[in-house]
């Protein structure tokens, strides 16, 4: 053999030894390879945002249905893979629900990153995508703003809860009223206001009981004290009606 030869191939091969050493020193699993592609993928993802792109699962997908655990579709796809395109609602790092790796089915992984989504977005987190979170996702997939959810407008408070009315302790003494008469007091009332605030009276009725007729009143006045406050009111089947849009008269707080 030639002694040249011989230390010109064991020099070679120990320059590919001292170059592959370094490498195998280092060497990773491919899981943890997958998993650090998938953590770039997902930071990339998050930089160019969503409207860099719908994810090629979601193309075709409009979320018409609530989703729980254990729900599975091409729905339940897409919303993971939409899940994906940010690091903090990430599903998985890697395996099964990770960036590329989305599944059909909805399992507690998803679940979490769906109440941190929510969260997000403002919602109460919740078992389930409901409603309000439907709405986003499909406002994300078609590029548009989701129409805030409307304010419930508050149910006024009644004012009136608390009035009340009673005979006054002056009220007319049982008599009698001859037809043609002029004038005559029928009955004086006093209105109580228990609420907090003015109430204003715009109708009031009064009902003719006994033995005479609707005729026997041509014109009855509503008073407050010494001051008219309606024009003459005709009797109608037995009733008295005031009415005025505007107000009658005002029954100030007790309070006031």
């Amino acid at each position: 053999m030639n002694i040249r030869k011989t230390i010109i191939t064991a020099a070679v091969a120990l320059t590919t030894v001292a170059m592959i050493a370094p490498m195998s020193a280092g060497a990773i699993t491919i899981a943890e390879l997958q998993a650090q592609i998938n953590a770039l993928n997902a930071q990339l993802m998050a930089l160019q945002g969503p409207s860099s792109g719908t994810p090629a699962v979601c193309v075709g997908i409009t979320f018409s249905r609530n989703l729980t655990v254990g729900s599975t579709g091409s729905d339940v796809k897409c919303l993971q893979a939409l899940l994906n395109t940010s690091a903090s609602t990430q599903v998985s790092l890697s395996g099964a629900g990770s960036p590329g790796n989305e599944t059909s089915y909805f399992g507690s992984r998803t679940l979490a990153a769906v109440r941190v989504y929510q969260s997000q977005k403002g919602f109460i987190p919740a078992n389930q995508v409901g409603p309000l979170t439907r709405a986003a996702l499909n406002a994300w997939l078609s590029g548009s703003t989701p129409s805030p959810t409307p304010t419930p407008t508050p149910t006024p408070t009644p004012t009136g809860a608390g009035l009340t009315v009673m005979l006054a302790s002056n009220n007319p003494a049982t008599g009698t009223i001859v037809d043609g008469q002029a004038l005559a007091p029928l009955a004086r009332l006093t209105f109580t206001n228990g609420d907090n605030a003015a109430v204003k009276i715009t109708g009031l009725k009064l009902k003719r009981i006994g033995v005479s007729a609707d005729a026997s009143l041509t014109n009855v006045y509503l008073f407050n004290g010494a001051v008219r406050l309606t024009d003459g009111s005709a009797v109608s089947e037995t009733m008295i009606n005031f009415n005025n849009t505007s107000g009658l008269f005002t029954v100030p707080s007790m309070g006031s």
